[in-house]
Formats: C-alpha cells, sequence, structure tokens
C-alpha cells in the first residue's frame, strides 16, 4: 500500500488513482491510491491538454475512448486562410480533419554522458504521422459552408505539439509504471519527479528516443494500444514506450525514460 505521493512525496491519507497511460488514449493499467490530490490537478491538465489537443485526432481516428456519455465533438474550430489574405473564422466537422501525430527525436543524455543543463526542452528533430484527408468542407461562424480553394489553408484551433508536453507526459507513464511493476521503492534515486509537475528544464537529460539496438524489437503490450517494457541499464532503471505500437502504424518511435538509479 502505498502511504506517500508518487510525485511531490508527502503523506496524504487521501491519494487518488493513477492511469499509467490515460483512459482517453485507452490506457487500462492504474496504480491505486498513488497521488495527492495537489499532483493529480498537475498530472491532469498535462493529459488533457494532449487529449484534447494534439492527440485529439488519433484518439478519434482509433476510438480509444471517453469517460464522457457523449461521443464528444462533431466538429473543430478552425482558421480558413486565404491566399488574399482573407482570414475565415468557422469549423470543420471531425471527418474532414487531417492531423499530424507528431514525434520528437533525440536521446536521453544521461545515456550518451553529454549534459546540456538549464535548457528547456525542445524537438531536435520530427516526424509525424498523418491522418486523415484534407478538409473538403469549410463552415463558417453563421454554419454556411465556404467552397473550398486549391490554395486555401485550413488552421484547426486545438492545442499544438510541444517537445516539453510530450517529454513530461512520458516521464509520468514511465515513472507510474516502474512503481506499479516495483513498488515505491523500486529506485534509489528517483530523477523524474519535479519534471512531471512541471520544471522540466531537466527533461532532455533524461527522455529521448531509445538506441537503434531498441528500433524493431517487439515491447509488451500492456493494453490494446500500447508497449512498454522495463529495462535495467546498470545503475539506471530505464523504461521503454511505444504509443500506439499497431500493425497500421509503421515503425513508430520508442522512446527510452531513465526513471532513476537501481539500488
Amino acid at each position: 500500500m502505498i502511504e506517500r505521493c508518487i510525485y511531490c512525496g508527502n503523506v496524504s491519507s487521501q491519494l487518488t488513482d493513477e492511469h499509467i497511460i490515460p483512459f482517453g488514449l485507452g490506457g487500462s493499467l492504474v496504480l491505486e491510491k498513488s497521488s495527492c490530490t495537489d499532483c493529480n490537478k498537475v498530472t491532469s491538465l498535462l493529459e488533457q491538454h494532449i487529449l484534447r489537443g494534439h492527440w485529439l485526432g488519433i484518439r478519434r481516428k482509433l476510438n480509444t475512448g471517453s469517460r464522457r456519455k457523449s461521443k464528444g465533438p462533431t466538429s473543430l474550430k478552425a482558421n480558413l486562410l486565404r491566399r488574399n489574405g482573407t482570414k475565415i473564422m468557422g469549423k470543420v466537422p471531425i471527418d474532414e480533419c487531417n492531423f499530424y501525430l507528431v514525434f520528437s527525436f533525440f536521446r536521453p543524455e544521461e545515456l550518451d554522458v553529454v549534459i546540456e543543463t538549464g535548457i528547456k526542452p525542445f524537438a531536435k528533430n520530427i516526424n509525424y504521422l498523418v491522418l486523415g484527408r484534407d478538409p473538403s468542407i469549410f463552415y463558417d461562424d453563421s454554419g454556411k459552408p465556404v467552397q473550398l480553394k486549391p490554395d486555401d489553408k485550413v488552421e484547426f484551433l486545438i492545442s499544438e505539439f510541444t517537445a516539453s508536453g510530450l517529454l513530461r507526459f512520458l516521464a509520468k507513464i514511465a515513472h507510474s509504471f516502474v512503481i506499479r511493476e516495483r513498488g515505491e521503492n523500486a529506485c534509489a534515486k528517483f530523477y523524474l519527479n519535479q519534471i512531471i509537475l512541471g520544471d522540466d528544464e531537466h527533461a532532455m537529460r533524461f527522455i529521448g528516443n531509445a538506441s537503434d539496438l531498441a528500433q524493431g524489437i517487439q515491447l509488451p503490450r500492456i493494453d490494446k494500444f500500447h508497449s512498454i517494457q522495463i529495462v535495467d541499464k546498470g545503475k539506471y532503471v530505464t523504461v521503454l514506450i511505444q504509443l500506439f505500437s499497431l500493425p497500421q502504424f509503421d515503425a513508430l518511435p520508442i522512446y527510452e525514460v531513465v526513471v532513476g538509479e537501481s539500488h
């Protein structure tokens, strides 16, 4: 039984359950009674930002699930940008949207022994997967359909991808997964607590892409959509994570997270 919050370490009698991966992304593993109410608010806001923004498209395409009784939005707010500089505000039906699933690429510095301290996370390189088709219809704010021209651009008004958000999200998954599998004393020292709670300037030290040796391996599936594996590397406890590890998505990246030091 966990007595302290796994993020801030404070003792609390009102610890809440933590999903390893959010229910809205199809996650099914739960770490019971593990997060204090303050930290739960922080991790919930992080997850909402991702679920309702960057990964809203793949949630709809894969039907990963939702706690809401409704099926969610049927359209997205958007701006129609025309070549002459005109901007029309309106919306596009979800089924007419294309979404970019963006992934960052960089190695965890702790494993490469190249430490750049005090920098904000950024995407050194990115790759992306396009889901859906280009919009063919646009509705202005009055509900009137607007015919799209070949050189029109549609700008969807959802939360943008950030390297910081992705790394904090991966840190939260890895940290909670190790504690679920090995207990709250799994590491002699945990590295990720402050990163998860928002102090992300050292995130690139501990989180990044797995080595080439790890790419192409089959990680154990933890639910319908995602795969995770704990790997001990000398003094480090690391976690390999492949989100959306599905046959139709060829070779999505495997991320490696240095959770802490082993005993």
